[in-house]
């Protein structure tokens, strides 16, 4: 049903990191594409890497809305906000967005210009190796003193993974190991072992230019290969599981649990993230 009405957010890009955005976007767009509602949104970088051009923000909205019932708001014939500007994360058990696959992975596909070196990189990765495996080891905020305090957010031991690679890597065809982290000085020693790669190996001059508020493009090229991998082992952070979303190949995908190991875990019927102590 077509509405007169619009939808914000006036701090998307503001708001979380990249991954985070990657719901924040979703949800508005398919949120205002169910609805036939007019959405508007500031600069952020999904204009740079995935060629979104919704107009911006003239005016903002009357009211602000910070919690949303995703399945109502999806499912209901009317829209139950209209008129407001959203104010938060939109993350929860990806169950609620499953109907709309094929929309939100659409929404996240590189505009051609991103697109021709990223699969550039991945051609060159594959050379290396038949079977991409792709860790994502997350440190940064998860140091940090204040973050550190909640139940979800901790820096995830190496040797969880190391434990799994341990057991799948004499059973792959040609493996050719692949890290992603925000702190590959500090993670990448006990790995050496498997000769690992990271983006700079594969990905020398992928543009960091523009720069948006508090995202540089250059940490897509991990976001990618993570989309793109066979197997993938995730941190419990929004980046990587975004990116599990998007991956149409992978055949195993695991993710840390509070037994304190890697488990499988399948994207579209799990939560975003998990509490892990």
């Amino acid at each position: 049903m077509q509405h007169n009405g619009r939808i914000t957010m006036a701090n998307l890009g503001h708001r979380g990191r990249f991954g985070n955005q990657v719901f924040q976007y979703a949800f508005l767009r398919i949120y205002a594409d169910r609805h036939g509602l007019r959405l508007q949104t500031p600069r952020w970088i999904g204009q740079y890497l995935f060629g979104h051009s919704e107009p911006r923000i003239t005016e903002k909205p009357p009211t602000t809305v910070t919690q949303v019932d995703l399945k109502n708001a999806f499912s209901s014939q009317e829209p139950p906000h209209v008129d407001a500007d959203f104010n938060s994360q939109f993350m929860s058990n990806m169950k609620n967005y499953e109907p709309y696959k094929a929309k939100f992975v659409s929404l996240f596909q590189p505009v051609p210009p991103i697109s021709t070196i990223v699969e550039a990189g991945m051609e060159k990765l594959r050379k290396q190796g038949k079977t991409v495996i792709a860790l994502h080891l997350r440190r940064g905020d998860f140091l940090n003193a204040r973050f550190a305090k909640h139940p979800r957010n901790f820096p995830i031991p190496n040797a969880w993974y190391l434990n799994w690679l341990a057991e799948l890597w004499p059973r792959i065809n040609k493996p050719v190991l692949y890290i992603a982290s925000d702190d590959l000085k500090a993670v990448l020693p006990d790995f050496v072992a498997y000769r690992p790669v990271t983006a700079a190996d594969v990905f020398p001059e992928f543009p960091s230019e523009p720069k948006f508020v508090r995202i540089d493009p250059s940490i897509y090229p991990d976001f990618y290969v993570m989309t793109q991998s066979d197997a993938l082992a995730i941190s419990n952070s929004s980046f990587s599981f975004a990116a599990s979303l998007l991956n149409e190949r992978c055949w195993k995908f695991m993710r840390p649990h509070k037994s304190g190991k890697l488990v499988p875990y399948k994207p579209w019927k799990s939560d975003v993230r998990l509490n892990l102590r």
